[in-house]
């Protein structure tokens, strides 16, 4: 079984992914630290013009397997890895790259909870289940700047705001794969949600599926 689950930033998408694939034994991918981990390759590296920044972004998405995720470089979940993720996202030879990737892991896998922003319109558009999963700005705001300040980390909750801003627009508005609702993808609004009345509202449907 597939379950796609996708939505905006900090919609709380990964967090019931993996909930998600603990409760059923289904092995969880999120594809958006796929994308973190081509991006944060790139920091730091100077580039002369776009065609360059595309070029080494390329080369990058080749170097990234599904091999140990689980624990990534702090920088990959920092606002910043976010940014690159979003800049090399809009390149279509990285979401090829990218999305061959995690259909060769559903594959070897055979059931797993997929999460990111296209995964049930581009990268596995039979999935068994497809959720949408979203949340108000101001939620998604806070809960994103929250972890920053566990983390330590000195950007405000306005600093915040504005990059989840950016990077719905981005998302929402690239020419390949833009983050959108599929069709058939069941709404699941998280605002005023716990995390676990939003496991037990996919719960019904995924039981319902494998009843």
């Amino acid at each position: 079984m597939i379950i796609a689950i996708d939505g905006p930033e900090a919609s709380g998408k990964g967090t019931v992914a993996k909930l998600i694939a603990q409760k059923y034994g289904f092995l969880h991918l999120d594809s958006g630290l796929l994308y973190r981990l081509t991006g944060v390759n790139l920091i730091g590296q100077i580039f002369q013009d776009n065609a360059a920044f595309v070029k080494a972004a390329i080369a990058a998405a080749h170097q990234i397997t599904t091999d140990n995720l689980d624990n990534p470089p702090a920088q990959a979940r920092s606002m910043q890895g976010g940014i690159m993720a979003s800049k090399v996202a809009v390149i279509p030879e990285v979401r090829n790259l990218i999305t061959v990737l995690q259909q060769k892991f559903a594959a070897q896998q055979g059931s797993a909870v997929v999460d990111g922003r296209d995964i049930g319109t581009v990268v596995f558009p039979n999935a068994d289940l497809k959720f949408w999963v979203i949340a108000s700005l101001e939620s998604r705001a806070s809960r994103r700047f929250a972890d920053y300040q566990a983390k330590g980390k000195a950007d405000t909750l306005a600093q915040v705001t504005a990059a989840i801003e950016a990077r719905d627009h981005r998302d929402s508005t690239r020419a390949a794969s833009p983050m959108k609702k599929a069709q058939d993808a069941h709404l699941i609004d998280t605002t005023k949600l716990s995390i676990d009345g939003v496991v037990e509202a996919m719960s019904a449907y995924i039981d319902a599926k494998l009843a």
